[in-house]
């Protein structure tokens, strides 16, 4: 394949393509500084709260993010022909670029582990230990393939593409227990007294997936960048790595309850979605049903206290009326009835010897 001329592709690097590449991976690498400077500051003060090795695992992971924008944009900044995609700046960002994603994959999948290890819904010790062997697998490859690389850059590559299979495997993997979990925790735990691991499997899920999915999209445009040798998907997945590497930092942080203000921000409406969509999809119908009922009791029973007030305010006229009517209906006393009556209680008082005068 016919090289492209230096002095050439110079020019277009400063108007072209690698050059908006290059300010767009330097506006991404300023904008990921203040949540790091935060992340190391609130471990210093105590307000983290999670343990050592957990801060020093994140920590590591975000310094590695940052290693991995200079070298892609380093490549990016000094590729000169097609051919140079392949070189040694192209196999040194993948290496460390699939070491990221290892590490992703890695702090997820522990998160998983550590959400459901005290509760019914643990994972199996079989799972766990299969998945780390596979995972110290992918890393031992990763790291041999960067030490033979001075050696052997043909056997380096093949290592490289074999641990990105690998990792591409843990990535799907990953993500089928993270959304199995998510229907399992929905499917079988009340919602009023699971709603504390509802909202924290809920939320690492969502992370997984949008984390995984960019990071499944860099594989894909490395392959064929790899088949083609082309200018433009260099181009390209140099953007998608940019890309992956700013959703893999961000994603990662937003785990950490430190930050559950700015995930809220972020992805506050995903959440909902997501929550009412298992709630509606998934949740048993028991448990709808009780959600239902629940909702609609205080209702019913407002309702029925302002019937029963206005069938009591309503009932009172028409019980005057009744009495009214029933006064009306009873006849008047007649003339000879009231004679009648006089006459009876004259007579009651001539026998009882006392005369009475008209």
């Amino acid at each position: 394949m016919a090289a492209m001329d230096c002095s050439v592709n110079r020019d277009l690097r400063r108007i072209g393509m690698q050059g908006v590449v290059s300010v767009l991976g330097v506006i991404m690498v300023l904008t990921l500084i203040p949540p790091y400077i935060k992340f190391i500051v609130a471990q210093i003060r105590g307000e983290l709260k999670i343990s050592k090795l957990t801060f020093l695992s994140g920590l590591t992971l975000f310094t590695l993010v940052f290693a991995v924008y200079a070298l892609v944009l380093l490549n990016n900044l000094t590729n000169c022909t097609k051919n140079d995609t392949g070189g040694v700046g192209f196999t040194m960002s993948a290496v460390f670029n699939s070491s990221v994603q290892l590490g992703v994959v890695g702090v997820l999948y522990h998160r998983l582990v550590s959400i459901f290890k005290d509760t019914a819904l643990k994972l199996g010790k079989c799972v766990i230990v299969s998945f780390w062997i596979t995972y110290c697998i992918a890393a031992v490859l990763e790291l041999t393939a960067g030490v033979l690389y001075t050696v052997s850059p043909e056997l380096s590559v093949e290592l490289i593409l074999l641990a990105g299979m690998l990792v591409l495997f843990l990535i799907f993997w990953m993500a089928a227990l993270f959304i199995f979990k998510l229907c399992k925790v929905y499917r079988n735990v009340p919602k009023e007294n699971g709603a504390r691991l509802l909202q924290v499997i809920t939320k690492n899920c969502i992370l997984a997936i949008v984390s995984t999915s960019l990071t499944f999209a860099s594989f894909v445009v490395a392959g064929i960048q790899a088949a083609t040798l082309s200018y433009p998907v260099f181009i390209l997945f140099a953007l998608v790595v940019l890309f992956d590497l700013y959703t893999n930092f961000i994603c990662i942080m937003l785990t950490y309850s430190y930050f559950t203000n700015y995930y809220q921000s972020l992805c506050g409406g995903l959440d909902k979605w997501c929550n009412r969509t298992m709630t509606e999809r998934v949740m048993s119908k028991e448990d709808q049903a009780s959600m239902a009922a629940s909702a609609i009791e205080p209702q019913t029973a407002a309702s029925a206290g302002s019937s029963q007030s206005e069938i009591d305010i309503s009932s009172r006229p028409m019980q005057r009326v009744q009495s009214q009517e029933v006064d009306s209906a009873s006849p008047a006393p007649s003339q000879r009835d009231v004679e009648l009556e006089v006459n009876a209680t004259s007579q009651s008082g001539d026998g009882g010897g006392n005369a009475v005068e008209p």
